[in-house]
């Protein structure tokens, strides 16, 4: 791993760290970091490796906390699922 490998790492774990993130939505904000796409693809495919990146926890997630904790409609949880990637 080459030292903008490492530095696109830490900086996703540190996004995911603030909040979940889909894989959609942390590509785009390390492109909005000027990333290289082929680093991004390893970062991701790496951190999903790694259990780090989850879109299918991150959407069960969100289903529980609209339809359980926050009810809501079915729109409603469209909607956020939509906003997260």
């Amino acid at each position: 791993m080459n030292e903008q490998e490492k530095q696109a790492t830490l900086t996703a774990i540190r996004l995911l760290a603030a909040t979940p993130k889909s894989r959609r939505r942390l590509k785009q904000k390390l492109e909005e970091k000027g990333y290289p796409s082929e680093i991004i693809k390893n970062v991701l495919t790496r951190l999903e490796k790694q259990q780090v990146l989850n879109d299918r926890d991150l959407a069960l997630s969100v289903f529980q906390t609209f339809s359980i904790y926050r009810p809501s409609g079915r729109k409603r949880i469209a909607f956020e699922m939509e906003k997260r990637g």
